[in-house]
């Protein structure tokens, strides 16, 4: 009997330790906190569990702990984080849980409705400038048709291209009228061809650009997905172009070409250093990839000085753009004259300033008119009239009877300049 009562008191103490180790481990916490208790939608948070280590007396990182946030769930790394994005505004609870841990206390977590910065715009003329709410980032795709018709396409409900869509349905001063979609660009994708702007008279076509926080992303309009704080440039006109000081000259003859960019915040063109200026002509073997006449790179000014001396028409542009946009020259032979030619001015009126024509003349024919005017002194009537007469007619023969004769009269200082 006294043996049977020991076993069964040795029996009770065996599970009364093991329930008490059992509860001490289950007693041991979980601790959450977020980063951000208020990201805007489609942002980041990061969820930062910690457990009670009883031997250290302190909070340490819980790894591989399950971070629950009601649409789904997460494991914390080595450092006990883990990050969740908020999908839309709608606020919700994150909690944690551990093997041998309590489950942690619970944090609320409260969205904020994104916005970007949109700006479109013609030089001086802006349609649009403002910010504009953001569909959730788990908002369903939209289904875009082309202007031209065919199937729809969806598109992301953040993408560029479908708040623009957004946008012009709920605004006047602009619209998409014509927006093309081409299959076969890899990957497929939209381009805005058109834009007719309500201050402008005709739509503007074929050169709409944008810029995204400062920088040219090559993805189309319905691939660029946009974020809270995000700055759009919608602007018609070029990223980089050529001018040139004059589009028609003549075989020898120096020309300059300046490098442009476009100016963001002016809406203007300014100097563009660091590139390439390149004179090329179609390539008949490959449209893709011109024939080189000259390159040079540009100076501090952004200037290249050419002189070419073939005639026929060319195009100009950056190489580092792959000579896009273009910039027609045309290059001729100088017109030849027997016998000089004379500048005439025409006379002004009416306002704007009159272009100095040029007009052949008959120096043949000049100097016997001169010779037939000439008094027996060699005189034509005034002194003025006389040197300007003589020089004229010495001019046109240095080495006949007038030249010498006037190297006479002159003063000896003067000879060296007149021969």
């Amino acid at each position: 009997m006294k043996k049977t009562g020991f076993l069964f008191f040795c029996f009770f103490v065996f599970l009364f330790n093991a329930g008490q180790a059992k509860a001490d481990t289950a007693t041991t916490t979980l601790d959450i906190s977020a980063s951000d208790f208020s990201p805007y939608d489609g942002a980041t948070t990061t969820v930062s569990v910690l457990q009670f280590d009883q031997d250290a007396n302190g909070w340490v990182p819980a790894p591989d702990a399950t971070v629950d946030f009601g649409w789904g769930a997460t494991t914390t790394d080595m450092n006990g984080k883990a990050d969740i994005t908020a999908t839309s505004s709608m606020p919700f609870s994150v909690s944690a849980s551990k093997t041998n841990f309590l489950s942690s206390n619970s944090i609320d977590i409260t969205p904020q409705v994104a916005h970007a910065n949109i700006t479109i715009r013609n030089g001086a003329t802006v349609a649009f400038s403002g910010v504009v709410a953001l569909p959730a980032a788990n908002a369903v795709s939209v289904n875009i048709t082309p202007t031209a018709g065919g199937g729809t396409v969806a598109v992301p409900a953040r993408s560029l291209l479908s708040v623009l869509k957004t946008l012009d349905a709920a605004r006047n001063e602009f619209a998409i009228t014509d927006l093309r979609y081409y299959s076969y660009f890899d990957p497929p994708s939209f381009y805005i061809n058109c834009i007719t702007i309500t201050a402008e008279t005709n739509p503007l076509c074929g050169s709409w650009q944008y810029n995204l926080n400062g920088v040219y992303p090559w993805d189309g309009v319905d691939q660029a997905l946009l974020e809270n704080g995000d700055m759009v440039i919608l602007y018609f006109g070029n990223q980089r172009q050529v001018s040139l000081s004059t589009t028609a000259t003549t075989i020898g003859t120096s020309f300059i070409a300046t490098a442009q960019k476009y100016d963001l915040n002016s809406s203007s063109y300014v100097v563009a250093t660091g590139v390439t200026i390149g004179i090329t002509q179609p390539n008949p073997n490959d449209l893709w990839n011109p024939l080189e006449i000259a390159t040079s790179t540009v100076d501090a000014n952004g200037q290249a000085v050419f002189t070419l001396n073939t005639a026929g028409t060319y195009n100009v542009g950056i190489k580092e753009d792959y000579y896009f946009p273009l910039t027609t020259l045309t290059i001729t032979a100088p017109v030849s004259s027997s016998g000089g030619s004379v500048i005439i001015i025409p006379a002004s009126g009416g306002g704007g300033s009159a272009s100095a024509a040029t007009s052949k003349i008959d120096l043949a024919k000049a100097a016997d008119f001169l010779i037939a005017k000439q008094n027996a002194d060699g005189s034509y009537n005034s002194a003025m009239l006389t040197d300007w007469s003589a020089l004229a007619l010495a001019s046109v023969n240095p080495n006949g009877a007038a030249g010498q004769k006037l190297k006479i009269i002159c003063s000896p200082t003067l000879t060296p300049w007149l021969a």
